[in-house]
């Protein structure tokens, strides 16, 4: 499986011939916005009106993915759990579970509150977790070290940290490099087979460019 970062909450996970894309950054971000085909986009963050969900994507997509529920596409089995406390009338947050050759990925996008028990026991055989390591507007810090630790994942990509033309602010995720002993050197991209993280005993970071 290949990994690759976009900026902001926007992954791509490729396997094979196959490729999931989650969270589109915004124009006004700075990010670069992918386009092309891909297997499935997933949204971790949906707006809504009067008319229902409002989805909008530069990509063809076979499958379109937003909101709680079980999805399976293209051999990709994916759990959403809606963040009941971190929505709001017109944004739906969801976070996913997504098993994919016998990886399986967490990823937490736009969260900004302590994770629900209820939720945070899907994650606990995660393999590999994404979720944010800038601070403000998401999730703390703080709370993202707790959280990481308590799942013990093998892999830890953080996102909505600093890259460069990134047009808001973001903290420093050094902190969070300090309290796994990481480097905090950055990667073009991630590929790793799930034979790769059996012997991985402590979370190791993995940070990725754009």
């Amino acid at each position: 499986m290949v990994i690759s970062w976009y900026g902001e909450g926007s992954f791509r996970f490729q396997n094979g011939e196959t490729s999931l894309l989650c969270d589109i950054p915004l124009t006004s971000s700075g990010a670069s916005i992918p386009r092309g085909k891909v297997n499935v986009y997933l949204q971790t963050i949906t707006k809504w009106d009067e008319k229902g969900p409002q989805i909008t994507s530069p990509l063809e997509a076979n499958t379109h993915i937003y909101g709680g529920g079980e999805y399976d596409s293209d051999g990709i089995r994916i759990k959403g759990f809606q963040l009941e406390n971190d929505s709001e009338k017109t944004v739906i947050k969801t976070t996913y579970q997504i098993t994919w050759d016998d990886i399986i990925i967490g990823l937490l996008g736009h969260i900004s509150q302590p994770l629900p028990p209820s939720i945070q026991e899907h994650m606990n055989e995660v393999d590999v977790l994404i979720a944010p390591g800038g601070g403000d507007p998401f999730l703390e810090q703080a709370q993202t070290i707790k959280l990481v630790k308590q799942l013990n994942p093998k892999i830890y990509i953080p996102s909505f940290i600093p890259f460069k033309g990134l047009k808001r602010k973001t903290a420093d995720p050094k902190d969070i490099y300090t309290a796994f002993d990481a480097s905090g050197d950055a990667k073009d991209k991630f590929t790793f087979k799930k034979k790769d993280l059996i012997d991985i005993k402590k979370t190791q970071v993995v940070v990725l460019s754009v």
